[in-house]
């Protein structure tokens, strides 16, 4: 027999749920069972006391005729109506006496119009009749219409009739009485289906009970429990001549609640707590419902019992198979976190868990593919099918720790093709690509063989791994390298010629971590390529400029956070006016413990790292700031500043200028992107792109540094550019050199048959002011106008700044001439 534990608590679980839910219905169902047997059965009760007001109206009304018809009998004979007329009582006392016998009362007698025996009365009629006079006095007219009444004497109910007699003078009635008695409510309790009871209430009085059919408390009840009856507010009715009023109760007593309907029968003003009243009670229990609900909970419970068993069971059936299925593949699932690989196992049937099963099984499968495609995609060159960077890692950290362990060398050799780039940019990604293949199908072919592992880093990089060679060894086959591409590739008729930049690191001499080894190499690869050497080793001083370099570039990225960098200006002058227009934006390093660092120390640096677009962003968006400072003190110029190759290839870089000048609400013309000649024939397409874009925008283009590039003019005249900058090297000496000054003619000449303006940087003394001016040149900027200034002192200075006077300038003759 399994024990407890080793059954699935599921199952269980579902069990008892299911089991809980039967419960939970089967108990709502008694209560709304019961609920509505208690409804049906108030509803019985309620109707059975509305019935009981007709019957006791039927009983009184039955009582009133057996009395009417004998007054009746008695009030026309001649002898009566004579005897009543003259008030001869040797006749009337006779036939009252009669009638009282003949009715089984005493209260008969004859009254006048104003209800004052005529006759001899007992007590009981003289205080019946005081009674009904005080409360419901017989009419004026007389008539053949009797009247009936309830009079209440003494605690005493009476149920009355007063039939006239005819008389040729003073009106006279006939009265004849009968007490509402124990007799008479046993008589109606048989017509009403349940307990009956008289009440009455004294003037300023509470109600108490009278009669009853049912036997009260010892003690009897509390005046309370007749608290709810109130005349006022009672509607009335006529029942068989009773001016009656009714009102629902319900009672407690000995314990138990009633439904009561409590009836007043007496005559005169219901709200009149002055008077004294009475009426009957027909009472029955409140609900004949707890039998019906015992007898229902009797029934119901059993069932209950067993279908929820029943349920529970049958859930605990169902479920069980499912759920050991499931524990198996939960099971399975768990062995496949440890790297196990049977297959999930197999469930028999069509159902859903069958299904999970199949859907297992395929997506087991379907990850192992996946596995395989990661891993060689994680450890293989997709382009060229050679390791990849990782894979080098790995197999190199395995090739230095068995080195270190049997004492031996291994060296590797990082390369990186020249000029590659300038082929994928001429001749598209596509046919770089193919060429980086068929480099390295060169190199498998004829230099590396089987041990010596080729894996490809990135881009135009390469790795050799050589087990067991030292540098020199080393050193011989990276020789064989640069031999082997030496001899030009052939691909779609074009002939590439390509050479490499080689770096060489080996364990134990450079390094024993496999990472720092790599790390090695490459900074000997980038020695070489920058020295154009095609070979390097490792050397501690490499490493000591590459830190240098780091360095260097984490305190350039601090200077920016930091606000270490100032912006400066240098004004530009229109040589024909001598106003100041404008002014080129630099940039300085106010380091802290280097003092100020010139441009020259780190634009370089920026330039090779990619940090120069940080830094271009860092110069324009505070430059739109200077701009707008000046404005708003009155002075609106054009400030230009510089970009570089990489801004000219970031295809963002339109949006990130709008959303600087938009912020700061410069007028587009006002800047000026000052671009090299170089800087747009690295990528022209894209170059011209971008330019394209920055122009579309407003904004004005220079060429800077004009006549130091290799630019063409057929390029250079599809550039949207609005001027020309020329190089300072042209203008420093132009009025001293005569060569110089015939380019610098020349390039004026050129730009201004392009539309292009000029601007001439670099002047130093007021001849080459004047010699300028006299070449029609636009625009100077140089010492000789001023040194760069820090931006917040750019608008004192230009309100000092007067424009030289070059009258008396004297120029030698050849220059003189030229102007």
């Amino acid at each position: 027999m399994p024990s407890l534990r080793s059954i699935p608590r599921l199952p269980l679980l579902a069990a008892a749920v299911c089991a809980a839910v039967m419960l939970v219905l089967q108990g709502v169902n008694y209560a709304l069972v019961s609920s509505h047997l208690e409804r049906q059965a108030r509803l019985g009760v309620r109707n059975q006391l509305l019935n009981a007001a007709p019957s006791l109206d039927t009983l009184l009304e039955q009582r009133a005729l057996q009395m009417l018809d004998a007054a009746r009998t008695v009030s026309v004979q001649p002898g009566f109506i004579a005897a009543a007329t003259h008030g001869d009582a040797s006749v009337l006392q006779p036939a009252l006496s009669q009638l009282s016998e003949r009715l089984g009362s005493d209260t008969v007698a004859l009254t006048d119009g104003n209800g004052l025996p005529l006759s001899n009365a007992s007590t009981t009629t003289a205080q019946l009749l005081k009674a009904m006079q005080s409360t419901t006095p017989l009419p004026r007219d007389q008539d053949d219409e009797p009247v009936r009444h309830m009079v209440l004497v003494d605690w005493h109910l009476y149920q009355l009739i007063a039939v006239p007699v005819a008389s040729t003078g003073s009106p006279r009635w006939l009265i004849c009485a009968q007490p509402v008695t124990q007799t008479t409510l046993a008589q109606w309790r048989k017509t009403a289906g349940g307990e009956t009871a008289l009440l009455v209430r004294q003037p300023s009085g509470t109600w108490h009970l009278m009669l009853s059919t049912f036997t009260p408390p010892e003690g009897g009840l509390p005046d309370s429990t007749w608290a709810e009856i109130n005349p006022a507010k009672r509607s009335a009715r006529r029942t068989g001549g009773l001016s009656a009023a009714s009102v629902w109760l319900q009672p407690r007593i000995q314990d138990a609640d009633f439904d009561a309907r409590f009836t007043l029968l007496t005559e005169g003003d219901p709200g009149n707590v002055n008077q004294a009243q009475a009426g009957v009670l027909a009472l029955a229990p409140a609900s004949a419902a707890p039998d019906s609900r015992d007898a229902l909970l009797g029934l119901l419970l059993p069932l209950s019992l067993v279908g929820t068993g029943l349920v529970a069971i049958a859930a605990f059936l169902i479920t069980r198979p499912t759920i050991t299925m499931v524990r198996r593949l939960t099971a399975w699932a768990n062995s496949q976190q440890n790297g196990q690989s049977k297959s999930p196992p197999k469930s028999r049937g069509l159902g859903e868990v069958s299904e999970l099963s199949r859907s297992l099984e395929a997506l087991q499968k379907a990850t192992r593919e996946r596995e395989a495609e990661i891993m060689h995609l994680a450890y293989r060159d997709t382009l060229t099918g050679l390791p990849n960077r990782e894979k080098f890692r790995n197999e190199l950290r395995k090739v230095v720790a068995k080195a270190i362990e049997a004492n031996a060398p291994c060296s590797i050799l990082v390369m990186d093709l020249d000029r590659f780039k300038h082929v994928n940019d001429v001749l598209g990604h596509g046919f770089g690509d193919r060429l980086l293949r068929m480099v390295a199908q060169r190199l498998r072919d004829e230099v590396l063989d089987g041990s010596m592992p080729l894996a490809r880093l990135g881009g135009d990089e390469f790795a050799v791994l050589l087990k067991r060679a030292d540098t020199p060894a080393a050193k011989k086959v990276a020789k064989h390298i640069l031999h082997a591409l030496e001899r030009p590739l052939q691909l779609d008729d074009h002939t590439i010629d390509l050479a490499a930049g080689i770096g060489i690191a080996s364990c134990p001499a450079h390094s024993t971590d496999a990472d720092e080894l790599l790390s090695r190499a490459e900074i000997a690869m980038y020695a070489a390529k920058q020295q154009q050497s095609g070979i390097v080793i490792f050397q501690p001083t490499l490493d000591a400029g590459s830190q240098a370099s780091l360095s260097l570039l984490s305190e350039l990225r601090r200077a920016v956070d930091e606000s270490q960098l100032r912006l400066f200006l240098q004004p530009k002058v229109d040589l024909r006016t001598g106003q100041v227009i404008g002014a080129e934006a630099l940039v300085r390093w106010q380091h802290p413990q280097r003092g100020m660092v010139p441009p020259t120390q780190f634009i370089p640096f920026a330039e090779q790292t990619g940090f120069i677009r940080k830094l271009s962003m860092w110069m324009v968006e505070h430059t739109a700031r200077a701009w707008r400072d000046l404005y708003q003190q009155g002075l609106e110029i054009k400030i230009s500043v510089n970009l570089s190759t990489r801004d000219l290839l970031d295809q963002d870089l339109p949006g990130k200028l709008e959303h600087i000048i938009r912020q700061y609400g410069v007028h587009p013309g006002a800047l000026v992107l000052e671009i090299t000649e170089s800087a747009t024939m690295d990528d022209p397409d894209r170059a011209l792109h971008t330019l394209a874009n920055l122009h579309r925008l407003g904004l004005r283009l220079s060429i800077d540094d004009f006549g130091t590039g290799y630019s063409s003019l057929a390029y250079l005249k599809r550039l949207p550019v609005d001027e020309l900058k020329i190089d300072k090297s042209f203008v420093m000496k132009m009025e001293s050199d005569l060569d110089d000054a015939k380019i610098v003619r020349s390039t004026i000449d050129l730009a201004h048959n392009l539309g292009l303006s000029v601007v001439a940087e670099g002047i130093e003394n007021e001849q080459t002011w004047k010699l300028l001016a006299g070449l029609k040149c636009d625009e100077a900027q140089g010492y000789f106008i001023a040194r760069p200034m820090p931006a917040e002192q750019f608008f004192d200075w230009v309100k000092g700044w007067q424009t030289p006077q070059t009258e008396n300038v004297r120029l030698s003759t050849d220059f003189a001439k030229m102007i």
